[in-house]
C-alpha cells in the first residue's frame, strides 16, 4: 500500500509546476517569438506520454506566435529531406526519452533530417539522454559536432552533464515540456475522486528485478498502463494514423493526416486527464505518471523500474516538492551518471 497521503498537494504541485513552466520560457529565447517552425517527430503512435509532449509543444507555438509552416512524425518525415524551407525557420524535434541508441527510430530521424539541412537553425526539445553503448555516443557526438546551428536541451542533470561532456553544440537545461500546460488543464472529472490510481509501466525487463514495494498492496488487476488505457476504438485510430501518414510520404504531403490525428489525440488527452483527477493519489513508475498527476494537483508516489530516467528526473526537478515521493534510486541511475562522466 502507498504511504499517507502526502501534505497540501494542491500548493505543492501549484508552486513547482509553476516554476518549471517559468523555466521554460528560456525556449523562447531559442525559438523566437513569431518565428516560422517546422515540426519533426510528433507522436503517431500509443505512448500518451509522448502524446501528450506533442500537445504541450504545440500550445507553447500557439503562445509563442509560432507559424508552423509543415510538421512530420516517424512515418513520413523522409518527404522534409528533400525539401527546401525558409532560412529563417526553425526546426524543432519533440522532446522525450529518445535521445540515444535505445529508440534507434527517433534517433535516425533527427541524424538523416540534421545531415540533409545542416546549416538550419534547430533546437531539440527537453530529452533524457542514453546510451547503451559509449562507442554510439561518441559517433552521434561527432556527428552533431557539425550542426553548428544546433541547441540540445537535457530534462535532467545527468543527460545535461552527458551532453556537455560529448557534445560541441548549445547545450540547455530544461524540464519537460509537459510542464507547460500547467495552468491549462480544466476540471474533466465527472465523478469525486476515490481510491490509488497504480499506473504501472510492465513490459520494462527491469520490472520484474525491481522492488515493488510501492504497489505491494494493488488489488489484483489493477495495475494500469497506457496500453490498457486506450480502448479498441483507440487502437483502430491508431492504425489509421499510422497507415495515412505512411500514405502521406509515399504521395503528396499534405496537413489531412495531423488535422485528423489531432482531433483523436485531443479527445485522448482529455481522458487522461479525467482518469488521473478521479483518484485521489498516484503510484506510477512512468515519469509522465508523474508529471500528470502534478498536473492534476494529486500527490504521487514515483518508484523506478527503468535505466534511471525518472530517479535522474525527480532529483533535477522534484525533490522539494513534498506531494511527489521517489522511492529508493535506481542502482542504474549510477551506470548513467558514469557514462555521462566518461
Amino acid at each position: 500500500m502507498p504511504g499517507p497521503a502526502l501534505a497540501s498537494p494542491m500548493n505543492q504541485h501549484a508552486t513547482n509546476t509553476g516554476s518549471l513552466k517559468s523555466r521554460l520560457t528560456a525556449l523562447k529565447g531559442l525559438v523566437p517569438e513569431g518565428a516560422p517552425v517546422i515540426h519533426f517527430d510528433y507522436a503517431v503512435y500509443h505512448n500518451v506520454g509522448d502524446i501528450l509532449i506533442s500537445y504541450a509543444t504545440e500550445a507553447f507555438f500557439r503562445d509563442n506566435g509560432n507559424r508552423v509552416i509543415d510538421s512530420y512524425c516517424i512515418q513520413n518525415y523522409r518527404k522534409a529531406l528533400s525539401k527546401q524551407f525558409p532560412a529563417d525557420a526553425v526546426f524543432v524535434f519533440q522532446g522525450g526519452g529518445n535521445f540515444g541508441d535505445v529508440h534507434k527510430t527517433h534517433q535516425q530521424l533527427r541524424e538523416d533530417v540534421m545531415n540533409a539541412h545542416p546549416a538550419q537553425g534547430a533546437v531539440i526539445f527537453p530529452q533524457t539522454v542514453f546510451f547503451k553503448n559509449p562507442q554510439s555516443l561518441e559517433q552521434t557526438a561527432a556527428l552533431f559536432a557539425r550542426f553548428e546551428n544546433l541547441t540540445i536541451c537535457g530534462r535532467d542533470q545527468v543527460s545535461v552533464a552527458m551532453l556537455r561532456r560529448h557534445f560541441h553544440n548549445n547545450i540547455e537545461a530544461l524540464p519537460d515540456i509537459a510542464h507547460y500546460l500547467d495552468d491549462d488543464v480544466p476540471q474533466y472529472a465527472k465523478t469525486p475522486p476515490t481510491d490509488t490510481l497504480y499506473f504501472v509501466r510492465q513490459d520494462h525487463p527491469g520490472f520484474k528485478n525491481a522492488k515493488l514495494d510501492a504497489i505491494a498492496g494493488a488489488p489484483n488487476d489493477s495495475l494500469l498502463d497506457w496500453p490498457g488505457f486506450l480502448s479498441a476504438h483507440d487502437w483502430r485510430m491508431m492504425r489509421a494514423g499510422h497507415y495515412l501518414h505512411r500514405l502521406d510520404e509515399k504521395t503528396l504531403h499534405t496537413p489531412l493526416p495531423l488535422t485528423l490525428w489531432r482531433a483523436w489525440r485531443t479527445g485522448v488527452i482529455v481522458r487522461a486527464f479525467r482518469l488521473f483527477q478521479e483518484h485521489d493519489e498516484v503510484v506510477t513508475n512512468r515519469l509522465h505518471g508523474v508529471i500528470l498527476a502534478m498536473l492534476c494537483s494529486k500527490p504521487v508516489r514515483a518508484f523506478e523500474t527503468g535505466h534511471g530516467k525518472l530517479t535522474t528526473y525527480y532529483q533535477s526537478w522534484l525533490s522539494d516538492n513534498a506531494s511527489v515521493r521517489m522511492d529508493e534510486p535506481c542502482e542504474n541511475t549510477s551506470l548513467m551518471a558514469a557514462l555521462a562522466n566518461r
